[in-house]
């Protein structure tokens, strides 16, 4: 320690007031550090932690370049209210991501309170913690997303890789795949939780019946920039935005689903081949098979009743009825 270093025009209080602030907002870059450093098994919440260690990463070399001004500076005083001053905007936004990672490590609960807080932000003009928010939301919802496109385009459900997927399988008695909603979705995903179901289980169908064509696995980042106005200096409402760039999203998934459906019932002729015949069946539009039918049915009801002229001619009658018709 450097004991030619001393403390000028400040009391007691002041003093304390400033180290305490210090030291509160230390502990919320010290929660920060050690959310980044822990063993996280869901691949969301692993991007989470990158994308804050990136956060952090950039706040260090701040605090370096800073200690290297302080060490090599010519005057013999420093202000403790300008060191203040200068890190109070970047200390407060580590201070408010906090108690989302402090409080629970669930995927679902740590992005409702992400979406939530950045739309905060949003809607009271907060741009830097907006966009600190913002820069650490949508990256970790591409990664939240991940196992969604191939489930919607290929009808693949790879629950051991992606844990936090709120789609997960079942079997039945008969040992056939039953799909289901978790009852995790993210409020912000229920008004889209059974489009994505929807359309696995029709991919799901379809993969059973014919090879399905790959699709590139677009970014859900595009679909929300071009929802922001950021480059006109105005922006839409992030949670406006944000439903729209989801719901054009997933509305082109759906649509590759339905078609690729469309496309399976019209190549299979099986099953056009046994609607024909049981449409065929259904409204008598084949005369031979019916008066076959027919003949048989009323041979056993004369033997039945031993009235033969009675069901002679209401056999006779039938079949001019069925003839005509036809």
């Amino acid at each position: 320690m450097n004991k030619d270093y001393r403390l000028d025009h400040t009391s007691a209080a002041a003093l304390h007031s400033i180290l305490t602030w210090f030291a509160d907002y230390g502990s919320s870059i010290q929660a920060c550090r050690t959310f980044t450093h822990l063993h996280h098994q869901s691949a969301t919440i692993q991007r989470l932690a990158a994308a804050l260690s990136t956060h952090l990463h950039i706040f260090t070399s701040k605090l370096a370049s800073l200690q290297t001004l302080y060490a090599n500076m010519n005057t013999e005083t420093a202000s403790l209210l300008a060191l203040q001053n200068m890190l109070s905007q970047d200390l407060e936004l580590f201070d408010q991501i906090k108690p989302i990672i402090t409080s629970s490590h669930s995927t679902p609960t740590i992005l409702s309170r992400l979406f939530e807080l950045t739309s905060q932000s949003h809607s009271v003009n907060n741009n830097p913690l907006f966009n600190f928010l913002k820069d650490i939301f949508i990256p970790t919802l591409e990664t939240y997303f991940r196992p969604l496109h191939a489930w919607m385009t290929q009808g693949i459900l790879d629950s051991s890789n992606h844990l936090d997927f709120f789609v997960i399988s079942s079997n039945n008695q008969e040992n056939h795949s039953i799909f289901a909603l978790n009852g995790n979705v993210p409020p912000f995903m229920k008004n889209s939780a059974y489009h994505v179901l929807a359309a696995g289980k029709t991919m799901d169908f379809v993969k059973h019946v014919r090879s399905i064509p790959s699709v590139e696995d677009d970014s859900f980042t595009s679909f929300f920039k071009t929802e922001l106005d950021e480059e006109e200096g105005t922006m839409n409402p992030f949670e406006q935005a944000f439903e729209a760039a989801l719901n054009a999203w997933i509305s082109k998934k759906y649509s590759f689903a339905s078609e690729q459906l469309r496309i399976t019932l019209n190549t299979s002729s099986e099953l056009w081949n046994c609607l024909d015949g049981l449409h065929g069946v259904y409204c008598m539009l084949n005369y031979i098979p019916m008066a076959t039918f027919m003949n048989c049915l009323f041979l056993k009801v004369r033997v039945w009743f031993g009235e033969v002229n009675v069901v002679d001619e209401f056999s006779s009658r039938m079949a001019r009825s069925t003839y005509s018709h036809r």
